[in-house]
């Protein structure tokens, strides 16, 4: 275990006051905002009160955030389950020994990310609210594929298929009885 003037190079005093008194630039959560990203790690992950998970690290590649990173982590718990499954499918993980390889391997993964900040007992932190326009190179099969996740537009029941209007039915039956057809 290191002491702070070990840590500082022994410099006593007058090399800690020079340390806290440095600005923390750059520290502290992205702001809200959209981004495009790459994956540039993923991994197993476990949460200070012991729940596991999958964890993506994104490097914002481009505007004045550049070189940037934020987190997102997707839990095994049985409420998130559908989420984290859905969610880690859209980059490919499919299957349990996914979690096991090394992410992104030999795979370039670019996205979009809708970031925002909030609040927690530990701070503020980034949250990441949406991931669209998922790219992904060099697959398993070699060619590059696209994928692009907006949320589905809600809809109560079924939905049905459209048709054309001289499509309906309805008005074709009626048509053919009026020509005499059955």
């Amino acid at each position: 275990m290191g002491k702070y003037s070990n840590i500082l190079g022994g410099g006593g005093n007058d090399q800690r006051k020079k340390f806290f008194e440095t600005p923390l630039e750059g520290i502290g959560p992205v702001p809200h905002g959209k981004y495009r990203c790459r994956v540039t790690k993923g991994e197993n992950w476990q949460s200070a009160k012991g729940t596991d998970g999958y964890r993506l690290t994104f490097e914002v590649i481009e505007g004045e955030l550049t070189g940037r990173k934020f987190w997102k982590t997707y839990y095994f718990t049985e409420a998130a389950l559908a989420y984290s499954r859905v969610e880690l499918a859209k980059f490919g993980i499919v299957e349990e020994h996914h979690c096991m390889e090394p992410f992104p391997g030999d795979k370039a993964i670019q996205c979009t990310v809708f970031v925002i900040v909030s609040a927690s007992e530990r701070g503020e932190q980034n949250d990441v609210a949406r991931i669209t326009d998922i790219i992904i190179q060099g697959t398993s099969d070699g060619m590059p594929s696209k994928t692009s996740h907006a949320k589905p537009a809600k809809t109560k029941g079924t939905t049905a298929q459209k048709r054309p209007a001289n499509q309906n039915p309805s008005r074709t039956k009626s048509k053919d009885r009026k020509r005499g057809d059955k």
